[in-house]
């Protein structure tokens, strides 16, 4: 399975995780603040949903992918286990929309 972050063997205080967390969470550019970010990880199996992509993965490296339509987004995430308001989803709905209608890449922040 493809390892998606380490962690160094170094100590981390309290404001380490908040910076990261204020400039991932808020800054325009944060590719986490442009599209839809969600993992999960079960025993054998990696399911992320980046933007309009939910992925699959094993161990032995077989993988799947499906384009997810904004529409379908409810479902997506309820899969993962993140349930939203109907206020929060119709508002994530209507972001995606917007993001599709603009051509913004799938992957990494906004084109320069």
């Amino acid at each position: 399975m493809t390892r998606n972050y380490s962690e160094p063997a170094t100590v981390k205080h309290p404001v380490d995780y908040e910076v990261a967390h204020h400039y991932t969470s808020t800054h325009p550019r944060s590719p986490f603040v442009q599209r839809p970010v969600v993992m999960r990880l079960e025993p054998g199996l990696s399911r992320k949903l980046v933007g309009g992509e939910l992925s699959e993965e094993r161990p032995d490296g077989t993988a799947e992918s499906t384009e997810i339509a904004p529409n379908e987004l409810g479902a997506a995430l309820s899969g993962l286990g993140v349930e939203l308001t109907p206020d929060e989803l119709a508002a994530l709905v209507r972001h995606e929309q917007h993001r599709n209608e603009q051509g913004r890449p799938e992957r990494g922040g906004p084109a320069d």
